[in-house]
């Protein structure tokens, strides 16, 4: 279990790792590479290092809970006050918390991990966009449609399209 700095620190390379999977510049594998293994370095490290460290604020134990919750339950909650509730706060006092604490929204934490999950799924999980929609507890199709674009800027067809070709490119040569 990562305290909130450490979380914050692997997100980052995350975001890095998946920027350069992305964007695909020059020598872009062997920085993802190099990445993954920071990443891992980081996580053995903390591994290593969980039963040194005891002393947590209030604030770090309401963001590693609210994070743990999150991957827990981001099929079927997708709101600050279901999280919040959850924790037994009230959803103001969550939301400042983790915004204090972790520098980003409460609620991006959510949209971030669904986007993630929804990434995954178009490209590797077998599914139409109907059945990712049915799973993650989207109302509809096109309110999937409207998120997923309002993050990622084209649709999740045309995420699909893009991303599959290329991870089945990628598989091919990397075969060879």
């Amino acid at each position: 279990m990562l305290d909130t700095t450490q979380y914050a620190e692997a997100l980052h390379i995350y975001e890095q790792l998946s920027t350069e999977l992305r964007t695909k510049k020059d020598d872009y594998k062997i920085v993802s590479k190099m990445l993954i293994n920071q990443l891992l370095f980081l996580l053995k490290r903390e591994k290593l290092s969980f039963g040194l460290k005891q002393n947590h604020t209030r604030a770090e134990q309401i963001c590693s809970e609210f994070l743990i919750l999150i991957e827990e339950h981001y099929w079927h909650k997708k709101s600050v006050k279901e999280y919040a509730s959850m924790l037994g706060i009230s959803p103001k006092h969550l939301s400042e918390t983790v915004k204090a604490t972790l520098h980003h929204s409460a609620l991006s934490y959510i949209h971030v991990r669904i986007i993630k999950e929804i990434q995954y799924l178009l490209c590797f999980g077998g599914m139409s966009i109907k059945q990712i929609a049915y799973a993650l507890n989207f109302e509809t199709l096109s309110q999937l449609g409207r998120f997923f674009k309002r993050y990622e800027g084209m649709s999740p067809k045309a995420y699909q399209l893009k991303h599959r070709g290329v991870a089945l490119y990628d598989k091919q040569n990397d075969s060879k």
